[in-house]
């Protein structure tokens, strides 16, 4: 544990305490699972479609990610779906509670 960029057991431990993660025996092994959710917001814009793409990222720790690509949660073991990506709307996005809702009974399987 804590060695060649795996987390400590303290990290570990906090980790699951947040429900970020969650421990599954399969076969007699132990394994580590984490459920994300991607997020891709798309609308039409003239004759074209606009995708909501995410281009930086700045970590608590302070590290800064810079590249494109859709956003991205972690759901929590005992939740919906639909609750992951509420909370990406309004944690992440900041968007209002009642927006967010609004997006979800408005989603779309349209490409």
């Amino acid at each position: 544990f804590g060695v060649d960029g795996c987390r400590t057991i303290s990290q570990l431990w906090a980790e699951l305490g947040r429900q970020d993660s969650y421990l599954r025996i399969n076969s007699g092994r132990l394994y580590r699972v984490e459920e994300k959710i991607v997020l891709q917001l798309r609308w039409r814009h003239g004759s074209g479609r606009q995708v909501l793409v995410q281009v930086r990222h700045e970590r608590p720790d302070g590290e800064v990610s810079e590249r494109q690509k859709l956003v991205i949660k972690r759901k929590f073991r005992e939740e919906t779906w639909e609750a992951a990506v509420h909370r990406c709307l309004v944690e992440d996005l900041s968007l209002p509670k009642h927006f967010a809702k609004a997006m979800l009974l408005e989603k779309s399987g349209d490409p």
